[in-house]
């Protein structure tokens, strides 16, 4: 069955509060997304896609790129865009022009009530899961606060805390929970990527802290003069999630996908890569992930278990997709559920590729990362380096790197994926990449 997919990535948030353009890394990363293509799809992206870069993912997974279409917007495809008059005309056009009689699946990262509406327009399959998005539902699994209600109420571990929409109760909080650990964290309900977290601790703030924007000192003396300035630059997101900070041994997600029939399938386990910001060593950055995730035998089970509850409870809603759900184990061993993100996650990809390139139980024999972080290089520059290394993936061997996105203006890093037997030997392959780029950045600047 074809499919149109949407690549909407970020389209719940607005495009303003990001400041996202087409050159944004958030719009650039939805290249990673076109390697979800099959013959005779028609692909919606937020970018140009270059197409040098469209025939070699074409090559690598075995797909003639001569039957893709592609439509494109130099914007994030938010529900404005989608279903704008010029843009579900091209749509229909493009459809029309492929002359196909099956019927079409329409598969969208995230599914907007905009999403929901766009599927009928187009008169294309969007399965059982159409009228929850049609009623914004899947906003009921986005939102932090959502999140923590629903973890609560399916007797999902999470850390002590509590949901505010005023400063009055956000300051109790905050003196009631600065106790247990020493620090907490302060979460807008919905911002992305740890941006619209702030931590406030008693210990140092010289260490860094996962998954927040900045780190504050605080005392039992002076909550209430900390609560109001965190209150007034948060105040704009309506509900704030408060909860006691745990430093993680290990951050880590599961992610299921709930059918047409709301049947729940595990999909893949990940273990998220965190270095400090090279401009602030204060802070620490997601720089990629490992497949399967990393942890002990029963840790994992223990997870899995709970995180299926959750998959399921979202299935019995209603809602119909991928879904991310994400935890840490503490440095205590603790196990502790955060969030989670109904829609394609940073792993999705990374799986489907995976899949195909090795098979269905890929993760019973190798491991795979991804890197967020590696200098841009020139698509055929990249290419050779790899050939050069012996590290390119070699299908045969199931081993080597895949250039997963990669910006042709250098203004973002390059995205690879790392296929290999063991997490040994992916960090084997990173270090030979890495310097690989390092030398050709070096010689490159010495010729300028």
């Amino acid at each position: 069955m074809p499919k149109i997919i949407l690549i909407n990535v970020r389209a719940d948030y607005p495009a303003a509060a990001l400041g996202v353009t087409s050159s944004h890394p958030t719009t650039v990363s939805g290249w990673r997304h076109m390697w979800f293509i099959e013959e005779g799809d028609i692909l919606v992206v937020p970018a140009q896609i270059e197409q040098d870069f469209l025939e070699y993912v074409g090559q690598v997974i075995g797909v003639d790129t001569d039957t893709i279409l592609t439509l494109t917007r130099n914007e994030i495809l938010n529900d404005e865009v989608i279903l704008s008059p010029d843009f579900v005309g091209e749509l229909q056009s493009l459809i029309f022009l492929t002359n196909r009689s099956e019927p079409w699946q329409f598969m969208p990262c995230f599914f907007t009530d905009g999403a929901a509406e766009l599927s009928r327009l187009l008169g294309v399959k969007a399965g059982t899961g159409w009228e929850f998005a049609s009623q914004r539902g899947p906003v009921l699994l986005n939102r932090k606060s959502h999140f923590r209600q629903l973890a609560t109420g399916a007797g999902l571990p999470v850390p002590n805390g509590c949901i505010t929409n005023n400063l009055r109760t956000l300051t109790r909080a905050v003196e009631r929970l600065l106790p247990e650990t020493g620090s907490v964290i302060i979460k807008g309900d919905n911002a992305a990527g740890g941006k619209g977290n702030i931590a406030l601790t008693q210990h140092s703030i010289d260490e860094a802290f996962e998954g927040v924007r900045e780190t504050r000192k605080i005392d039992i003396t002076n909550v209430a003069e900390v609560a109001a300035s965190v209150w007034d630059e948060l105040k704009d997101q309506q509900v704030l999630v408060v909860e006691s900070y745990h430093k993680a041994r290990s951050i880590f997600y599961f992610e299921f996908h709930i059918s047409d029939s709301r049947e729940v399938r595990f999909i893949a386990s990940g273990s998220a890569r965190l270095e400090p910001n090279p401009s602030d060593q204060k802070e620490l950055v997601w720089v990629g992930l490992d497949i399967p995730a990393d942890l002990p035998p029963f840790s994992f089970g223990s997870a899995v278990t709970e995180a299926a509850k959750f998959a399921h409870l979202a299935a019995d809603l209603g809602y119909q997709g991928y879904i991310n759900i994400d935890a840490i184990l503490t440095d205590s061993g603790e196990l502790l559920f955060n969030e989670s993100n109904a829609r394609w996650g940073g792993g999705t990809i990374l799986h489907a590729i995976s899949e195909r390139l090795v098979g269905t139980r890929y993760s019973d024999t190798h491991n795979v990362s991804s890197l967020r972080d590696v200098p841009p290089v020139p698509l055929p520059e990249a290419l050779a380096l790899l050939a050069e290394q012996e590290i390119a993936f070699d299908k045969s061997q199931g081993r080597g790197v895949i250039i997963l996105a990669c910006d042709p203006r250098l203004a973002n890093m390059m995205e690879c994926l790392i296929i290999g037997s063991s997490l040994d030997e992916n960090r084997k392959i990173e270090g030979d990449l890495r310097k690989a780029v390092d030398e050709y950045l070096a010689a490159a600047a010495t010729d300028r």
